[in-house]
Protein backbone atom coordinates (compact mmCIF):
# COMPACT_ATOMS: atom_id res chain seq x y z
CA UNK A 1 0.00 0.00 0.00
CA UNK A 2 1.00 3.70 -1.07
CA UNK A 3 0.15 7.08 -0.09
CA UNK A 4 2.29 10.19 -1.16
CA UNK A 5 1.86 14.06 -0.71
CA UNK A 6 2.81 16.99 -2.93
CA UNK A 7 3.41 14.93 -5.62
CA UNK A 8 5.98 12.51 -4.06
CA UNK A 9 7.88 14.75 -1.65
CA UNK A 10 6.66 12.26 0.97
CA UNK A 11 5.91 8.73 0.30
CA UNK A 12 4.37 6.44 2.49
CA UNK A 13 4.30 2.80 1.85
CA UNK A 14 3.62 -0.20 4.13
CA UNK A 15 2.63 -4.54 4.57
CA UNK A 16 0.93 -5.67 7.62
CA UNK A 17 1.37 -8.89 8.72
CA UNK A 18 -0.91 -10.85 11.61
CA UNK A 19 0.97 -8.93 14.24
CA UNK A 20 3.54 -6.07 12.92
CA UNK A 21 3.28 -3.26 10.36
CA UNK A 22 6.51 -2.72 7.97
CA UNK A 23 6.92 1.00 6.89
CA UNK A 24 9.08 2.98 4.56
CA UNK A 25 9.05 6.58 4.64
CA UNK A 26 10.73 8.46 2.22
CA UNK A 27 11.33 12.17 1.08
CA UNK A 28 13.26 14.61 -1.44
CA UNK A 29 14.21 16.13 1.50
CA UNK A 30 17.05 14.32 2.63
CA UNK A 31 17.82 15.17 6.29
CA UNK A 32 15.50 13.50 8.41
CA UNK A 33 11.81 12.28 7.76
CA UNK A 34 9.07 10.80 10.20
CA UNK A 35 5.55 9.72 9.99
CA UNK A 36 2.68 9.98 13.44
CA UNK A 37 -0.02 8.72 14.76
CA UNK A 38 -2.00 11.82 16.34
CA UNK A 39 -5.13 11.88 18.05
CA UNK A 40 -6.19 14.87 16.26
CA UNK A 41 -6.69 15.28 12.82
CA UNK A 42 -3.73 17.83 11.16
CA UNK A 43 -2.58 18.49 14.97
CA UNK A 44 0.99 17.85 15.80
CA UNK A 45 0.00 16.52 19.35
CA UNK A 46 -0.55 14.53 21.11
CA UNK A 47 1.30 12.32 18.89
CA UNK A 48 3.36 8.92 18.60
CA UNK A 49 6.41 10.05 16.03
CA UNK A 50 8.93 7.50 14.53
CA UNK A 51 11.92 9.88 13.13
CA UNK A 52 14.36 8.16 10.71
CA UNK A 53 17.57 9.20 8.72
CA UNK A 54 21.15 8.04 7.54
CA UNK A 55 23.44 9.08 9.67
CA UNK A 56 26.78 10.46 8.33
CA UNK A 57 28.57 7.07 9.06
CA UNK A 58 26.07 5.29 6.72
CA UNK A 59 24.13 4.06 9.48
CA UNK A 60 20.57 3.93 9.81
CA UNK A 61 18.95 4.97 12.49
CA UNK A 62 15.17 5.45 13.88
CA UNK A 63 13.60 7.42 17.13
CA UNK A 64 10.72 6.98 18.44
CA UNK A 65 8.94 10.15 20.33
CA UNK A 66 6.00 11.47 21.67
CA UNK A 67 4.46 14.97 20.75
CA UNK A 68 2.92 16.64 23.36
CA UNK A 69 -0.46 19.01 22.91
CA UNK A 70 1.84 22.11 22.06
CA UNK A 71 5.25 22.51 19.69
CA UNK A 72 7.81 21.01 22.50
CA UNK A 73 9.75 18.70 21.17
CA UNK A 74 10.17 15.66 23.63
CA UNK A 75 13.11 13.27 24.35
CA UNK A 76 12.96 9.82 22.57
CA UNK A 77 10.61 7.18 24.20
CA UNK A 78 12.01 5.35 27.36
CA UNK A 79 10.23 1.88 25.07
CA UNK A 80 11.65 2.30 21.50
CA UNK A 81 9.14 -0.23 19.60
CA UNK A 82 10.61 0.87 16.48
CA UNK A 83 12.86 -1.48 14.70
CA UNK A 84 14.67 0.09 11.73
CA UNK A 85 15.21 -2.48 9.14
CA UNK A 86 17.47 -0.29 6.48
CA UNK A 87 17.82 3.91 5.21
CA UNK A 88 18.92 5.02 2.27
CA UNK A 89 19.68 8.01 -0.04
CA UNK A 90 19.64 7.48 -4.06
CA UNK A 91 18.54 9.67 -6.49
CA UNK A 92 17.75 12.84 -4.22
CA UNK A 93 15.42 10.88 -1.99
CA UNK A 94 15.93 9.55 1.66
CA UNK A 95 14.26 6.36 2.44
CA UNK A 96 14.13 4.58 5.98
CA UNK A 97 12.85 0.87 6.52
CA UNK A 98 11.00 -0.13 10.10
CA UNK A 99 8.99 -2.47 11.74
CA UNK A 100 6.65 -1.91 14.49
CA UNK A 101 4.09 -4.19 16.00
CA UNK A 102 0.41 -3.57 15.48
CA UNK A 103 -0.43 -3.16 19.26
CA UNK A 104 3.38 -2.20 21.19
CA UNK A 105 1.48 -2.79 24.43
CA UNK A 106 3.23 0.69 25.09
CA UNK A 107 0.09 2.53 26.43
CA UNK A 108 2.16 5.52 27.40
CA UNK A 109 3.40 6.77 24.35
CA UNK A 110 1.74 4.18 21.66
CA UNK A 111 -1.09 4.29 18.79
CA UNK A 112 -2.64 0.43 17.86
CA UNK A 113 -2.13 0.77 13.93
CA UNK A 114 -6.02 0.53 12.49
CA UNK A 115 -8.31 1.87 10.38
CA UNK A 116 -9.22 5.87 10.05
CA UNK A 117 -5.90 7.10 11.83
CA UNK A 118 -4.89 10.55 11.70
CA UNK A 119 -1.47 10.52 10.40
CA UNK A 120 1.08 13.25 10.21
CA UNK A 121 4.42 13.52 8.04
CA UNK A 122 7.43 15.79 8.21
CA UNK A 123 10.90 15.91 6.55
CA UNK A 124 14.33 18.75 7.37
CA UNK A 125 17.29 19.15 6.00
CA UNK A 126 20.02 19.07 8.68
CA UNK A 127 20.73 15.07 9.87
CA UNK A 128 20.41 14.98 13.27
CA UNK A 129 23.53 13.93 15.36
CA UNK A 130 22.66 10.53 17.14
CA UNK A 131 19.20 9.18 18.06
CA UNK A 132 19.01 10.91 21.28
CA UNK A 133 20.09 14.57 19.63
CA UNK A 134 16.87 17.34 19.12
CA UNK A 135 15.51 17.26 15.50
CA UNK A 136 15.76 20.42 13.36
CA UNK A 137 12.71 22.26 12.50
CA UNK A 138 10.93 20.55 9.49
CA UNK A 139 10.85 21.87 5.71
CA UNK A 140 7.83 20.54 5.39
CA UNK A 141 5.13 18.89 7.01
CA UNK A 142 1.42 17.56 6.03
CA UNK A 143 -1.27 15.65 7.85
CA UNK A 144 -4.19 12.77 6.05
CA UNK A 145 -6.30 9.73 7.24
CA UNK A 146 -5.47 6.68 6.41
CA UNK A 147 -7.05 3.29 6.64
CA UNK A 148 -3.82 0.66 7.42
CA UNK A 149 -5.52 -2.70 7.59
CA UNK A 150 -7.88 -2.07 4.70
CA UNK A 151 -5.66 -0.17 3.05
CA UNK A 152 -5.73 2.43 0.58
CA UNK A 153 -5.46 2.98 -3.34
CA UNK A 154 -1.93 3.93 -4.23
CA UNK A 155 -1.29 7.40 -4.67
CA UNK A 156 1.76 7.59 -6.82
CA UNK A 157 3.31 10.69 -9.11
CA UNK A 158 3.60 8.55 -12.39
CA UNK A 159 0.75 5.88 -12.11
CA UNK A 160 1.91 2.81 -14.28
CA UNK A 161 -0.90 2.44 -17.33
CA UNK A 162 -3.64 0.16 -16.31
CA UNK A 163 -5.85 -1.75 -19.12
CA UNK A 164 -9.07 -0.84 -17.59
CA UNK A 165 -10.64 2.51 -17.47
CA UNK A 166 -9.13 4.85 -14.81
CA UNK A 167 -11.79 6.38 -12.08
CA UNK A 168 -13.82 9.43 -12.12
CA UNK A 169 -11.49 12.35 -10.88
CA UNK A 170 -13.19 13.66 -7.20
CA UNK A 171 -15.07 17.06 -7.22
CA UNK A 172 -13.18 19.76 -8.23
CA UNK A 173 -13.99 23.03 -6.01
CA UNK A 174 -16.64 25.33 -7.48
CA UNK A 175 -14.38 27.14 -9.92
CA UNK A 176 -13.44 30.99 -9.69
CA UNK A 177 -15.72 34.21 -11.10
CA UNK A 178 -14.09 34.72 -14.89
CA UNK A 179 -11.33 37.36 -14.13
CA UNK A 180 -10.43 35.86 -10.34
CA UNK A 181 -7.63 33.73 -9.70
CA UNK A 182 -7.66 30.78 -7.77
CA UNK A 183 -5.90 28.42 -5.52
CA UNK A 184 -6.72 25.56 -2.97
CA UNK A 185 -5.64 23.11 -0.88
CA UNK A 186 -6.84 19.70 0.40
CA UNK A 187 -9.86 19.89 -1.95
CA UNK A 188 -11.43 22.96 -0.84
CA UNK A 189 -9.89 23.06 2.93
CA UNK A 190 -8.37 26.42 2.05
CA UNK A 191 -9.09 28.57 -0.67
CA UNK A 192 -7.44 32.15 -1.72
CA UNK A 193 -8.81 33.52 -4.56
CA UNK A 194 -7.02 37.26 -6.15
CA UNK A 195 -7.38 40.25 -8.20
CA UNK A 196 -5.02 42.78 -8.99
CA UNK A 197 -5.28 46.04 -10.10
CA UNK A 198 -2.14 48.41 -11.23
CA UNK A 199 -1.02 49.31 -7.93
CA UNK A 200 -2.85 46.83 -5.37
CA UNK A 201 -4.22 43.28 -4.70
CA UNK A 202 -7.92 41.98 -3.28
CA UNK A 203 -7.85 39.10 -1.66
CA UNK A 204 -10.61 36.15 -0.37
CA UNK A 205 -8.80 33.67 1.68
CA UNK A 206 -11.49 30.83 2.75
CA UNK A 207 -11.96 27.59 4.56
CA UNK A 208 -14.37 24.55 6.13
CA UNK A 209 -12.14 25.88 9.20
CA UNK A 210 -14.26 28.65 10.44
CA UNK A 211 -13.12 30.38 13.43
CA UNK A 212 -10.14 31.95 11.83
CA UNK A 213 -8.60 31.64 8.20
CA UNK A 214 -4.44 33.32 7.17
CA UNK A 215 -2.24 33.58 4.67
CA UNK A 216 1.80 34.66 4.42
CA UNK A 217 4.40 35.24 2.34
CA UNK A 218 7.59 33.60 4.16
CA UNK A 219 11.07 34.14 3.10
CA UNK A 220 11.26 30.61 2.89
CA UNK A 221 9.64 27.71 1.16
CA UNK A 222 7.40 25.56 3.70
CA UNK A 223 8.88 27.86 6.95
CA UNK A 224 6.16 29.77 9.19
CA UNK A 225 8.44 32.70 9.03
CA UNK A 226 10.11 34.67 8.69
CA UNK A 227 6.72 35.92 6.87
CA UNK A 228 3.96 38.37 6.61
CA UNK A 229 0.92 37.00 7.80
CA UNK A 230 -3.06 38.60 7.56
CA UNK A 231 -5.18 36.57 9.96
CA UNK A 232 -9.04 36.90 9.38
CA UNK A 233 -11.76 35.92 11.15
CA UNK A 234 -15.63 37.39 11.81
CA UNK A 235 -16.72 38.32 15.39
CA UNK A 236 -19.03 37.01 17.20
CA UNK A 237 -20.94 40.90 16.71
CA UNK A 238 -20.51 39.84 12.95
CA UNK A 239 -18.11 42.36 12.18
CA UNK A 240 -14.98 41.49 9.78
CA UNK A 241 -11.51 41.80 11.42
CA UNK A 242 -8.25 41.61 9.89
CA UNK A 243 -4.65 41.41 11.58
CA UNK A 244 -1.73 41.95 10.30
CA UNK A 245 1.23 40.55 11.59
CA UNK A 246 4.83 39.13 11.17
CA UNK A 247 5.63 35.37 12.45
CA UNK A 248 9.88 35.43 13.20
CA UNK A 249 11.90 32.40 12.40
CA UNK A 250 10.10 30.64 15.13
CA UNK A 251 6.77 29.28 16.58
CA UNK A 252 6.07 32.63 18.94
CA UNK A 253 3.27 34.02 17.85
CA UNK A 254 4.18 38.05 17.41
CA UNK A 255 1.63 41.19 18.36
CA UNK A 256 0.32 42.67 15.03
CA UNK A 257 2.10 45.43 13.46
CA UNK A 258 2.64 48.90 14.20
CA UNK A 259 1.21 49.47 10.69
CA UNK A 260 -1.64 47.90 9.58
CA UNK A 261 -1.31 46.89 5.88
Amino acid sequence: NRFCAQGDLFCLEWTISSTTITMTMSSTVTGWVAVGFTDISGKMGPSDVYFGWLDTSGTPQLSDRTNGAGYVQNAPDAQQDGQVQSASISGGRLSVTFTRALDTGDAADDRVITDGMNVIWAAGTNTPTDPTATISYHQNRGFTTIDFLSGVPPVSPTPAPSPSPPPSPPPSPTPPLAGVNRFCAQGDLFCLEWTISSTTITMTMSSTVTGWVAVGFTDISGKMGPSDVYFGWLDTSGTPQLSDRTNGAGYVQNAPDAQQD
